[in-house]
This record gives structure tokens, sequence and C-alpha cells, in this order.
């Protein structure tokens, strides 16, 4: 695996002498300290040179490791007793910098055990090592924080180490009356997931008996879809001239919405072993006269592939459609009626994430 050097390139190298410069982490927790979530799947840079890791991954007491975390300017290093043995990357580094700058924020690193000895045992110099971090701060400086966080792109999630005892409060969740407070969702540690897996595992064996089995893998590949359009129309309120992948996704979107019949579908038509045909389904067995196939779907392209400017871009397509569907319509004095509405609602997981989505209307769509 290659990683791109601008994004693992340091100022500093790393050094075998002992850090001088303040941790971000230290034993000690100020008063009132809340837990603002976790940022997870972090691949930090090890220097196994000094031979830390080794050291602090012999410890076979726990599941997981706690690492301290050392900013140094703009960079940020995990530590053991004040000497330096992997880093962050750039761009991790530049968000957290922003978020954390001039704040009461503490960070604290975790892997699991059997990750850290994976990544002594591997034979290049500078392997990756994947680390969760846990962000402490003041519940003051919690939205604040969150809001760089997020245009940095960087999201919490909940945490599964180093919560005990303390509050949990994530920015990032989007709260509404009533609803149950971070403190009560279920906290699962790495024994919990452990046990779980264990479970599935023997759960598995348990499934795998004679008869017929329907692998995921199969099922996933039977139904992929390629929308091999080339002229797929885009909205002329776009601004921006879109790339081949980003016409496909319109097309797939635009299929799925119109009820369209896709290539591959889930019912298959019979007109051999009856007196009159029929549609079955090849899953699940159901025969219908005509096939109920699913609307809807998920465009679950890459980070950064322009899944924003697909989905304002098949809104900006159906705003016609939506006059037309409100057209004539005599809006109505009563209260029960309900009146059609030519308005597209957008859900995101958080209101830090509304801005995003302002910005990206504003930049491409003309109105």
């Amino acid at each position: 695996m290659s990683i791109p050097q601008d994004l693992l390139g340091q100022h500093l190298p790393f050094e075998d002498q002992p850090s001088r410069e303040p941790t971000m982490s230290e034993p000690s927790v100020f008063v009132e300290e809340t837990c603002l979530g976790a940022i997870i799947s972090v691949m930090a840079q090890l220097n196994r040179r000094n031979g830390v890791l080794d050291q602090i991954s012999a410890d076979h007491s726990t599941s997981f490791l706690s690492l301290s975390i050392t900013r140094e300017g703009n960079f940020f290093s995990l530590t053991h007793e004040g000497n330096k043995f992997a880093r962050l990357n750039k761009q991790l580094c530049t968000g957290l910098s922003k978020a954390t700058s001039n704040r009461q924020v503490r960070l604290q690193a975790y892997i699991a055990h059997k990750d850290a000895i994976l990544a002594v045992q591997k034979e290049n110099d500078q392997p990756l090592l994947p680390i969760e971090i846990n962000i402490y701060g003041s519940l003051n400086d919690a939205d604040d924080v969150g809001a760089k966080l997020s245009k940095s792109r960087i999201f919490l999630q909940p945490p599964r180490y180093g919560r005990e005892e303390r509050r949990y409060m994530n920015p990032h969740v989007l709260r509404f009356e009533g609803q149950p407070n971070d403190e009560s969702l279920p906290y699962s540690t790495l024994f919990d997931a452990e046990e779980i897996h264990s479970s599935d595992s023997s759960s598995d064996e348990s499934l795998s008996g004679d008869g017929d089995e329907i692998e995921m893998d199969d099922m996933f590949g039977f139904q992929l879809q390629h929308i091999s359009q080339t002229n797929v129309p885009v909205d002329r309120r776009i601004k921006s001239n879109l790339l081949q992948h980003q016409k496909e996704a319109i097309g797939f979107i635009s299929q799925r919405e119109n009820g369209q019949r896709l290539e591959h579908s889930l019912w298959n038509y019979n007109d051999t072993d009856e007196d009159e045909p029929f549609y079955q389904h090849v899953f699940i067995g159901e025969r219908r006269t005509k096939p109920q196939e699913a609307s809807g779907g998920i465009l679950a392209d890459e980070m950064g592939l322009g899944k924003s400017l697909v989905t304002l871009s098949v809104i900006a397509g159906s705003l016609d459609e939506a006059e037309k569907f409100t057209g004539g319509q005599e809006q109505s004095e009563l209260p029960q009626k309900k009146n059609r509405t030519q308005a597209t609602l957008i859900v995101v997981p958080s209101t830090l994430l509304i801005d995003n989505w302002i910005n990206e209307i504003r930049k491409q769509v003309s109105y």
C-alpha cells in the first residue's frame, strides 16, 4: 500500500530523545471534563526504530493500549514516557490544530492490543498504526470544537474506550426534545466487541449446516448496476461540468426514482411453469402477476467523488416536474387537507453539516 508523501509529510523528523514539549494528554483530568467523541479509523505512521511500541505492546494485562498525544506546533505525535514513536498525518493534524488551539482540550489515543502486535511484526520500517482518538474538553467548548472539526471534514463517533466516569456529549449528534441523552446510549468497550464477535462466530457455525445458502457477495454482485449512458442530461441550473461517473450516478438515481425497470431485477418472468405467466422473486420465491420493484437506492461513492453535487443535480433536474406536481392546485385553508409541495427534504446527521450543504447550493446552483 503506497502512502502519498504529502499526506504523511511532517516538518519535524522523529527524535530519539524524550520530548520536553508540553503534551495534550496528561494523567490528571481537569474538572468536569467531557468526552466529546472519537475520531475512528486513524492511521498513524509508526517509527519502530526506537522500539517504544515493542515495549508497551508486551503488556498483555489489557486488550487495548492507551497512548499520549503530544503537540509540537501544528503537528501531533504519539508518545510514551516522553518518547515519540508515531505521528499523525498532515491533514488530520491541520484539523486538530484548528479545533484545539486556545481551548482546554485533551487528546488520547487508543489501539487494540492485537493491532499493536501486528504493527510491530510488520517488516517495513514505518508501518501504519490503526488508532482511535478520543477528544476530551469543556462542555462550553463542545459546539465550537465540533464546528472546527466538521469544517475540516473530521466527524466524531461514539467512543469505544476511555469514557469511564465521564460525561459524553457529542457535538456532531443532532438532538431532539425527548431524545435520550448521549450518556444513556449503549457504551461498547473492546471486551464487549470481542464477545460479540465470538458470539457471531459461533452462531455462524450453527447456521452453516446442510441446505441452500445465499452468499451476500453473490447477492450484491448479482444486483450490481452500471449505467453506461454517455449523454445523461444535466440541468441547466448546475454551474459545474460533471464528470462521467457523476452523470452515471444521476442516471442511476433517475432510474430508481422514476420506477424504471432495471436490467437486473429481483423478479424473474416465468411463462412456462404455470398456465398463467407470473413473476417470481429470485430469493424468497414469492410469485406475483406484476413485479413489485422497490424504488430508491444508495449512492455510496467514496469521499470526494461529488455525491453532494450529484444529489443537487438530481434535485435541480426535478424542479420543473415539481412545479407541474403542484400546478393548478388550490391551496386549502382547511388544516386537515394536505397541500402538495415542491420542496425536497435533505436530512443530514448533524446541524453542522447544514452549512456545508448551503455552501454547496450557493456554489453549484444558479437560482
